[in-house]
């Protein structure tokens, strides 16, 4: 998505600022992970993430972001 000023726009409505979508005051959700087998299937990991969800209040366009701890403890970020 577009950002200026620090602020996320939508890519439909370039003028409209996105906002994080909340539940119950929180801005961060968690999101479960899964691996897709050969079969079309899931099988869901004992991990999850982190983010935070960015919505158009227009259109609902969304966008998520790994919360900051997350992107530290990706694999290999030491190595950047």
């Amino acid at each position: 998505m577009p950002t200026r000023n620090g602020k996320k726009y939508c890519v439909n409505h370039p003028d409209k600022e996105m906002i994080p979508a909340n539940e119950a005051d929180e801005w961060r959700h968690v999101v479960a992970l899964a691996v897709q087998r050969e079969d079309k299937g899931y099988d869901v990991l004992q991990k999850a993430s982190v983010m935070i969800i960015h919505a158009c209040p227009i259109c609902g366009y969304c966008e998520s972001y790994l919360v900051q701890e997350e992107i530290d403890n990706l694999p290999g970020r030491d190595k950047i």
